[in-house]
């Protein structure tokens, strides 16, 4: 027996784990079946850390500190030291951090997460770099090969390459250590146990529609296509029939805002601590 050390898996059912034991177990069907694609050597240490970027390539980090690199579905694989954490920088972690790098492999670049910076390499190369602006942890954008990170001023980045990114929502209350969650094409970032949307250079509080979502009949309502939107103080409210035991909550008003006013079915206006807008 085994206990699974990292997990990978890709949106066609196929998933890659690395286990205490050594294997490099895989499946091809989410996980009802199994194989062994490899058992580690005794002086590569285990895979404690493991990425795949298709179906052939990937990357892993070992308890020996090194990462391994395959473009065979590890059938083979070269070996390279990876970049060394210097702890007297760690500003984030416990004063004895145990800390298991992170690896992540695209656009033919390997990235290592360590407590006190991201470091890269090229895949074919052996020489590290620090990751700069200063991100601490990446996700992984699949759908659109790209990396999502958060910098210590709150900005939410998507990177390309090292040196090549755009900016996707900046915000104070945004920590560095935020994780960010990717489903399919949208991105969100997850702030005190709160779920906020970004897009278009903005957060937006996500509300998850149940039972106790359920509201009584808003100040103001407008019957709109599909169904009818309502208002109450901080709140934005659905309804497809507009009676009182249907409404749901939609969004949640930022802190700043409160009195919308729904003119028509496009346009609402609302009071800010900010200016009127």
């Amino acid at each position: 027996d085994a206990i699974v050390a990292s997990v990978t898996a890709d949106t066609k059912g196929r998933v890659w784990a690395a286990c205490t034991n050594g294997d490099l177990v895989h499946s091809l069907d989410f996980g009802w079946s199994w194989t062994v694609l490899r058992s580690s050597p005794p002086d590569s240490g285990l895979m404690s850390s493991i990425m795949m970027l298709d179906s052939l390539k990937g990357v892993a980090s070992t308890t020996s500190n090194m990462v391994a690199i395959t473009a065979d579905n590890w059938k083979t694989s070269r070996m390279m030291p990876a970049p060394i954490t210097n702890y007297h920088n760690v500003r984030y972690t416990r004063k004895k951090p145990l800390h298991i790098p992170e690896v992540l492999l695209f656009n033919d670049v390997v990235y290592v997460t360590r407590p006190d910076r991201i470091s890269y390499c090229g895949a074919s190369d052996t020489v590290w770099h620090t990751l700069t602006p200063t991100i601490l942890r990446l996700a992984f954008d699949r759908a659109n090969r790209r990396a999502i990170g958060i910098t210590e001023e709150g900005t939410i980045l998507a990177l390309h390459s090292p040196r090549e990114y755009d900016t996707l929502a900046t915000h104070n209350f945004i920590r560095v250590l935020d994780p960010v969650i990717i489903d399919g094409q949208d991105v969100a970032v997850l702030i005190d146990n709160t779920l906020w949307h970004v897009a278009n250079g903005h957060l937006t509080k996500v509300v998850m529609l149940s039972a106790e979502n359920k509201a009584a009949t808003p100040r103001q309502a407008m019957k709109v296509q599909g169904g009818y939107v309502g208002f109450g103080y901080d709140c934005v409210y659905f309804s497809q029939s507009g009676s009182d035991s249907t409404w749901q909550r939609k969004v949640t008003l930022q802190e700043y805002m409160w009195k919308p006013r729904l003119l028509n079915d496009s346009t609402i206006v609302m009071n800010s601590w900010i200016g009127h807008q």
